[in-house]
């Protein structure tokens, strides 16, 4: 590179750093600090779009497209390092998942440094189970003979042979060593994946305290709800029986929601109405049997003091009324079953 090439790309890093408010890093510091004053201070609006500064910059001299052609190239040895590093992550990626062995990857490297070597090798073999009465030395003429080795080096047969040959070790080489040609395209999917899980996991974390807070909100609105307890014989005696969960009951469907599983589930779409509607159904089949048995007592009370109170007159119609303690059990397992019901169609 010219001097006055790393000259620019000096220029376009001291205006980089000036408009990012950062520090000047000086991308070739084995050269002496450019003569004359640095660029003056930009005197810029803070609401100026990317757009607007790269045609401020361009006024003023800059030789630019985009603010990231501000930002310092990396150099040569740094591309070379960098590549070095993901060709040394690749390998262990193969080694660790069991893809290929150590000393299949040292053979692999061997023949691609010398892929003449590895199809005349398997030239002579060829030849060697054709006439398996020739010497050594016969079959190594053979070989010799069939790639034009009698002739120059820059003869056009003897090259045009060669390059025939050195397609069939390509082939030869990726067949033997499929896992291990196949490695770079393995290793970016595995890159891929782990981004996919890390941007995955944001996700969940960013979900979580929303989730939770529907979990919450969900299981408080199902609470309390009322059953109709209806009397066949006198419809006016029926009895509406208030039931409520109580705070054990809730907090033990909500550990059941707060787990990895439902979290992904919100991550992937689920709605608060169906949250709600699968909350009520683990509530009705785990805890509303019991609510129906101390529904029953209250149920009990409340025709009981009906009776009474008709008895003395207080509630008309009422004195001839028989308490049945018998059928109410039947009654509130039509109405459990047809909650249980209702909430599976759901």
């Amino acid at each position: 590179m010219t001097d006055a090439k790393k000259q620019e790309e000096r220029v376009k890093a001291q205006q980089y750093a000036e408009l990012m408010n950062e520090p000047f890093v000086d991308p070739y510091p084995e050269l002496d600090t450019p003569s004359g004053p640095p660029p003056p201070p930009n005197q810029l609006n803070d609401e100026l779009s990317d757009e607007q500064l790269v045609e401020l910059l361009k006024k003023r001299g800059a030789t630019i497209s985009s603010l990231e052609d501000l930002k310092p190239k990396p150099t040569p040895e740094e591309l070379a390092e960098k590549e070095r590093e993901k060709q040394g992550a690749m390998l262990a990626h193969g080694l660790s998942t069991g893809k290929f062995k150590k000393e299949e990857y040292d053979a692999y490297q061997r023949a691609q440094s010398n892929k003449i070597a590895v199809i005349r090798e398997d030239i002579a073999e060829q030849f060697q189970a054709a006439f398996p009465e020739l010497s050594p030395e016969a079959i190594e003429e053979k070989v010799a003979n069939y790639m034009f080795e009698n002739l120059g080096p820059d003869d056009a047969v003897r090259q045009a042979r060669e390059k025939e040959l050195l397609t069939l070790a390509d082939m030869k080489i990726s067949d033997k060593y499929k896992n291990i040609v196949s490695l770079p395209k393995d290793y970016e999917m595995h890159l891929e994946g782990l981004n996919k899980q890390a941007n995955f996991e944001k996700k969940v974390q960013a979900t979580l305290p929303v989730f939770k807070a529907d979990v919450s909100k969900a299981l408080e609105s199902l609470r309390k709800f009322t059953v109709s307890v209806p009397d066949s014989k006198n419809p006016e005696n029926t009895v509406n029986l208030e039931l409520e969960y109580s705070d054990a009951d809730l907090k033990e469907v909500e550990s059941l929601f707060i787990t990895n599983d439902q979290i992904i589930r919100a991550v992937n779409g689920m709605t608060f109405d169906q949250l709600k509607g699968e909350a009520e159904l683990v509530l009705v089949k785990k805890h509303l049997p019991r609510l129906i048995s101390q529904a029953a007592k209250n149920y009990n009370a409340i025709q009981k003091d009906k009776y009474i109170n008709g008895r003395k007159g207080l509630i008309t119609g009422n004195d001839h009324l028989p308490v049945h303690d018998d059928k109410l059990n039947d009654t509130l397992e039509e109405v459990y079953s047809e909650l249980i019901s209702k909430k599976k169609k759901k």
